[in-house]
């Protein structure tokens, strides 16, 4: 019986042993390591950022570029003006580095002569040259007949017309009406009469004459019973040879250049100031003249003093040698006296009247103080 009690004993202790083993408390659970991340292909290159916006009020930058520029001239590339445009063209590309490229247009074939005033306020073309015509009637008191002293040259009547400007900025503001900005302004040489007949020392030797001349001319010609006969430049030596007129009003230069100087006997000078003298120059687009940086404004503007002095030389040394070619020839050269030429300023008094009446309706309040002052510069 013992023996029995001791084996149950003995079972007891062993399944309790086994089960008390299973229920012993669960020791803390260690981290489970992450797992080892998956390899990458190489990363792919970030593009560049957009840059950001420059703010509305904040013009976008402009790359520098080169400015290309369109010239119309009238006339040929070979003469003095077509060759002083050549060497403007010249230095202008020169002194900018290259940054202006100008593109030359001779023989009228960018505008037609009587297309220019429109066609570069148009923007045709950017500049050209011009001669100041009754188009713009405040700036024709440079060209009324007997204006200035017949001692006033060229050079000095250059530099009156300059103070004027300067003072009246109407003379500029005719042209901005038009789009349009004076580079320049010089004196062209000036006119006299030159005749085949007979000598002209007075208004009253031109009776019976057929003349060509500026428009201008005609009403003071009806009072000396002498005719003004319009004839185109390309046309004079054929009038003048066939008689359809008899003289000219003309600067030396150009009846040289156009071979009617051999054709006439007689000339009647007025000094160096002669009767009127034209002014030439050059003319901008004003928006284009506003659209170039002023460092370059600044070269177009130091360059046209020196075309306005390389003008007047050419003028002047093509005038000497126009005169020289007269005597050559056996013309008679006449230089009026002071007394004569105070009956040529009597003689074309109402043509500076109307110059003034003209620019008065055209809407020019101070004409006639800029006439008295222009009287009072000489």
């Amino acid at each position: 019986m013992k023996k029995l009690i001791l084996v149950l004993l003995l079972i007891v202790l062993t399944v309790g042993l086994i089960f008390g083993g299973c229920t012993q408390p669960t020791p803390a659970l260690a981290p489970v390591p992450a797992p080892a991340p998956a390899s990458k292909p190489a990363p792919t290159p970030a593009p560049a950022p957009t840059p950001a916006p420059a703010p509305q009020n904040a013009p976008a930058p402009v790359p520098e570029s080169v400015i290309k520029l369109k010239y119309s001239d009238w006339g040929p590339e070979h003469v003095d003006l077509g060759l002083r445009a050549q060497q403007w063209k010249e230095v202008i590309e020169e002194r900018t580095d290259g940054r202006v490229k100008i593109h030359l247009y001779f023989n009228q074939s960018l505008l037609k002569a009587e297309d220019t005033i429109t066609g570069v306020g148009a923007g045709i073309a950017d500049v050209c040259l011009y001669v100041i015509i009754s188009a713009q009637p405040l700036n024709m008191i440079v060209e009324q007949p007997f204006m200035f002293l017949p001692s006033t040259d060229p050079i000095a009547r250059t530099e009156i017309f300059k103070e004027l400007r300067n003072k009246y900025p109407e003379f500029d503001e005719e042209f901005a009406r038009l789009n349009l900005m004076p580079l320049y302004w010089r004196s062209m040489v000036p006119e006299h009469v030159h005749s085949i007949k007979k000598q002209v020392k007075v208004p009253e030797d031109l009776s019976g004459m057929k003349l060509n001349g500026r428009s201008w001319w005609e009403q003071p010609l009806k009072t000396v019973n002498a005719d003004l006969i319009p004839v185109i430049a390309t046309n004079w030596y054929k009038a003048l040879n066939e008689g359809l007129i008899t003289g000219q009003i003309m600067h030396w230069n150009a009846i040289q250049g156009y071979g009617t100087l051999r054709l006439f006997k007689y000339h009647t000078v007025f000094g160096p100031g002669g009767i009127d003298t034209p002014f030439i120059g050059k003319l901008f687009n004003l928006d284009t003249w506003h659209s170039l940086p002023s460092d370059i404004q600044k070269i177009f503007m130091d360059t046209a003093k020196e075309q306005e002095k390389w003008g007047l030389e050419d003028d002047l040394r093509v005038q000497e040698e126009a005169i020289a070619h007269a005597k050559e020839i056996g013309n008679t050269i006449y230089t009026a006296t002071l007394e004569e030429y105070r009956l040529w300023f009597d003689f074309t008094a109402s043509v500076r009247l109307k110059w003034i009446i003209d620019a008065e309706e055209a809407g020019w309040t101070r004409a006639r103080e800029i006439y008295e002052e222009a009287k009072r510069l000489d």
